[in-house]
C-alpha cells in the first residue's frame, strides 16, 4: 500500500514544530528527507516557512552568543570579534584585493606564499583596470 502525499499544510506545520530541521519534520511525516526537501525545492512557500524557522534559530543562538560576550566569557568575546567584527579590523585573516595592487606587488606576494603548488599571478597590462601604479587612471 502507498504512503499518502503529505499536503503542504502539514509540511508547514511540521516544518514549524521542528524549528525548520528536516530530517526531523521528513520523520515526522513519514516520508524520506530527500522527498521533503525535493517539495521545498518545488515550493517558495515552504521554503520560505523552512527559512524562517531556521532564523528564527539563528536569533536565538545568537542571542546566547551575545548573552556570553556581555558576562565576559573571552572564548565567546574572541569568536564575536573575528566574525562580526571584521569591518572594524578583527579576524583571522588579511583580506587583500588584487585589483589595488600593483604587477610588483602582486609578484611580491607570490614571493612570500608558502604553497609552492600556487600558480604565479598573471601581470596585467598598462590598459587594465585596478588601482595599481600600472593601471590607465
Amino acid at each position: 500500500m502507498a504512503r499518502r502525499k503529505p499536503t503542504d499544510a502539514e509540511i508547514e506545520d511540521a516544518l514549524r514544530k521542528t524549528r525548520g530541521m528536516l530530517a526531523l519534520a521528513a520523520k515526522s511525516l513519514g516520508i524520506h528527507r530527500g522527498t521533503l526537501w525535493a517539495r521545498l525545492k518545488n515550493s517558495p512557500e515552504l521554503r520560505a516557512v523552512a527559512d524562517e524557522e531556521n532564523d528564527v534559530i539563528l536569533d536565538i543562538a545568537e542571542s546566547h552568543l551575545v548573552a556570553a560576550v556581555v558576562s565576559g566569557d573571552m572564548d565567546q568575546v574572541r569568536f564575536y570579534l573575528r566574525t562580526k567584527g571584521r569591518a572594524r579590523g578583527y579576524g583571522d585573516r588579511l583580506e587583500i584585493k588584487a585589483e589595488d595592487l600593483s604587477n610588483e606587488q602582486l609578484l611580491a606576494l607570490y614571493a612570500a606564499d608558502p604553497d609552492p603548488d600556487r600558480s604565479p599571478p598573471r601581470a596585467r597590462t598598462a590598459g587594465a583596470t585596478g588601482g595599481g601604479e600600472n593601471s590607465s587612471s
